[in-house]
């Protein structure tokens, strides 16, 4: 398939599912907004990306949506990958999910706990507003020890150009691991928000 027809299938798919979820007609769906400004949630661009994904044999990931926000550009995106028909591999370019590169206060970094990610804090992201970066690593496995996840994470957010200080916002069911995240940032983060009501026993 030609990358123009790829593009012109995944407008229509996106599109299609969007008014679907949305209540709309089709030729109401605006393909130049962000999905997010359309009134989809997280859950629903969730749906959207692996729908997408099985039709058109390619693997979006979170940060895609990010930096493609509108069902055009997005449409763009897949039509590459789709010409590309090389599997996706998981880099730390693609962990660490610019939700907004711009603005000149001090970036705050997103640390999901287990079962969350750059789509659920997408509301969050936008009630921030244009002037706060904001930023999301991605969950990866592989890592033996908090010690060695904040390592790994440290990296992934130098290499971005990231050297701090930055704001940590994280959560775990745990309550302790934003804390101790904290701790091995320390003085590259100026600053923590998580739940720290529950600690485990010492």
């Amino acid at each position: 398939m030609r990358r123009g027809d790829a593009a012109g299938r995944a407008i229509v798919l996106l599109t299609r599912e969007a008014a679907v979820k949305l209540g709309l007609a089709v030729g109401d769906v605006a393909t130049d907004r962000p999905l997010i400004e359309l009134g989809l949630g997280s859950v629903e661009i969730m749906e959207m990306m692996q729908r997408v994904d099985a039709e058109m044999s390619v693997a979006l990931s979170p940060a895609d949506i990010f930096r493609y926000p509108g069902i055009a550009a997005l449409a763009s995106r897949i039509a590459a990958l789709a010409a590309e028909r090389e599997p996706r591999t998981e880099n730390g370019g693609e962990r660490l999910v610019p939700m907004r590169a711009g603005g000149g206060r001090e970036p705050i970094v997103a640390l999901p706990g287990a079962g969350g990610g750059a789509l659920s804090l997408q509301l969050l992201g936008s009630e921030l507003g244009d002037s706060q970066p904001f930023y999301c690593v991605e969950p990866a496995g592989g890592a033996a020890s908090v010690e060695e996840t904040a390592a790994a994470n440290i990296r992934l957010l130098g290499d971005a150009g990231l050297q701090g200080p930055c704001r940590l916002l994280g959560y775990s069911n745990g309550g302790w691991w934003p804390m101790k995240w904290r701790a091995n940032c320390w003085p590259w983060a100026a600053g923590v928000v998580g739940d720290s009501a529950r600690h485990p026993a010492s």
